[in-house]
């Protein structure tokens, strides 16, 4: 069952300043399929920031209940002929399913892997899944002790007998488990483990029908399709008739300090790329501010619209701090250096309908007048940036590259170009007789300073490729892999050759920097929150006259 409204997922370049609380919030990249977007250096791993489950979604070791599904690659915009391109993500339709029956009430969980409790100080008492089941076999030992044929344990034997294993520590060592067994004192404490089918599912409780409409918020009242807006890609949709006044969405807020946290470091970049962040378009700022707001649901998706563009409609609803949400309330009278020692989302905002919304009817909030004319400005230089508009192919263009993939066999695709690559599906076998160890002085077509080499990772999704020859009667490719394998105490660089691989184990990339989110001409501008609702006691980048 598909839990949640499918959102875009949006890469990032890894970034670790302690004035970004996203650190905390990104999934690795790889496993999106977004591993090349940049080169794997220390300034260039891809991570990707998802939304709705995907950050608000708490994980329990011992009770993930949801699956990740993980995103489409689908360019909607091109870059020959769209001013939109690369202005917003191109990694589609990601969401969670659940993996169990999930009742009414109960909190969903992912997994972010053992990895992000073990690598945090603040959670290493943080059971892990190895730590429940180690747990539950002692509780069932115990519970079986009052049991046992001509030789049953009383009742207050088997309590003093748990309370030595947790407090004197006998038989377990590892303190992660000893965190579970700690609230675990009696036979009624094990017994309701028992009944619940495990120490996991003891520790929480379903909400009410009562709780939820006096503590929850709904979150479904919008969904993504394709926007009626030119250029906007894909938009935010009423489900259901929504009333003037009443709240759209609401969007727990991810902060950043600083707008150069966005900015790559251009020492380890190539010349001649967008070097702000795609992250950058979905922020909410205030020009005199250095605060910015990233929303954590599908708010994000709700494009701009007003009376000032041509053709342009009054937007239908508005962005309103969160009244319900009382640790939002109070920080908004707070002095920004105190919301600067918060950890997690902490401001929230409604999305607010100002007139009655039609069920499937776009949802708009207006992005503010300078967000307007840096647009305007856009598309009007933008056919002097627009590349190759004759050239066929187009290998600038991320969707002409995606589309190369419904024709796998056309010769014009199998070179490598300054802007596409292939990557093909990793060989199980790490050794091999038909390997061949490239040398430093080999002259070889593929020597040494092979690009392939380069862009070779330490991941395991996908691995350069090159085509050598085709089997189109078979659907097949002969190949050669570029591998950098340890052995002999070394790091070789190593050419496989491989025959009659199958077409869908290849796929036709962009080049690391070179899909439309890293174009030179791709837009990028924050979203104004109106002064209206913005704290006069935020604007820190105003000096003591008041002026910018």
């Amino acid at each position: 069952l598909i839990v949640g409204t499918d959102v875009p997922s949006i890469p990032v370049i890894q970034m670790t300043p302690e004035n970004w609380m996203g650190k905390d919030y990104v999934w690795n990249g790889e496993a999106f399929g977004a591993d090349y977007e940049a080169c794997h250096n220390v300034q260039g791993r891809i991570s990707m920031i998802s939304v709705n489950n995907g950050a608000l979604a708490n994980m329990h070791s011992g009770l993930l209940n949801l699956n990740i599904i993980h995103p489409v690659y689908e360019p909607l915009l091109d870059r020959r002929f769209d001013p939109g391109a690369g202005a917003s993500s191109d990694y589609w339709e990601y969401y969670f399913e659940s993996n169990q029956e999930v009742k009414a009430g109960e909190e969903l969980f992912v997994t972010y892997g053992d990895s992000w409790f073990e690598s945090r100080d603040q959670f290493s008492d943080v059971p892990l899944a190895a730590n429940y089941h180690e747990a539950d076999l002692l509780v069932a030992s115990l519970w079986s002790l009052r049991s046992i044929e001509n030789g049953s344990m009383s009742t207050s034997d088997i309590e003093d007998l748990l309370n030595a294993v947790i407090k004197g520590k006998l038989v377990l060592k590892k303190h992660r488990t000893l965190t579970i067994l700690e609230d675990i004192e009696t036979m009624a404490d094990m017994q309701l483990v028992i009944e619940r089918n495990g120490t996991a599912k003891s520790e929480t409780e379903a909400r009410s029908t009562e709780w939820f409409e006096k503590n929850g918020q709904c979150l479904d009242n919008i969904f993504v399709n394709n926007s009626t807006i030119s250029q906007a890609g894909q938009g935010a949709f009423s489900r259901r008739h929504i009333k003037k006044g009443d709240i759209v969405i609401t969007a727990p807020l991810m902060l950043t300090w600083g707008r150069d946290t966005y900015v790559l470091n251009a020492t380890f970049l190539p010349p001649d790329i967008q070097k702000t962040q795609l992250l950058m378009n979905y922020q909410y700022a205030h020009p005199n501010s250095s605060a910015l707001f990233f929303p954590l649901t599908t708010a994000l998706m709700i494009n701009h619209n007003s009376i000032r563009m041509p053709g342009g409609t009054m937007a239908n609803a508005e962005l309103k701090w969160s009244t319900w949400n009382k640790k939002s309330a109070y920080f908004l009278q707070r002095p920004m250096e105190d919301l600067k020692k918060e950890k997690y989302s902490t401001m929230v905002f409604d999305i607010v309908a100002t007139r009655d919304i039609r069920p499937d009817e776009e949802v708009f909030i207006d992005y503010g007048e300078e967000w307007e004319n840096a647009w305007k400005k856009h598309v009007e230089e933008f056919p002097s940036k627009a590349p190759c508009r004759l050239q066929n192919p187009c290998f600038q263009s991320s969707k002409v590259i995606n589309r190369m993939n419904d024709d796998k066999f056309n010769p014009l695709y199998h070179q490598w170009s300054e802007h596409h690559f292939t990557v093909c599906k990793p060989l199980q076998e790490k050794e091999s007789e038909d390997n061949v160890i490239v040398q430093k002085n080999d002259a070889k077509e593929f020597g040494w300073d092979h690009v392939g080499f380069n862009l070779t990772v330490a991941g395991d999704m996908r691995t350069p490729c090159l085509i050598t020859n085709v089997h189109e009667a078979e659907q097949t490719f002969d190949v050669v892999y570029f591998l950098r394998l340890e052995f002999d105490g070394m790091t070789h660089r190593v050419l496989r050759p491989v025959s009659h691989l199958k077409a869908n184990y290849i796929k036709f990339v962009s080049k690391p920097y070179k899909s439309d989110m890293f174009w030179e001409g791709a837009f990028r501008h924050e979203i104004k929150i109106p002064d209206k609702i913005f704290p006069q006691h935020w604007k820190d980048l105003l000096v003591d006259n008041g002026e910018p």
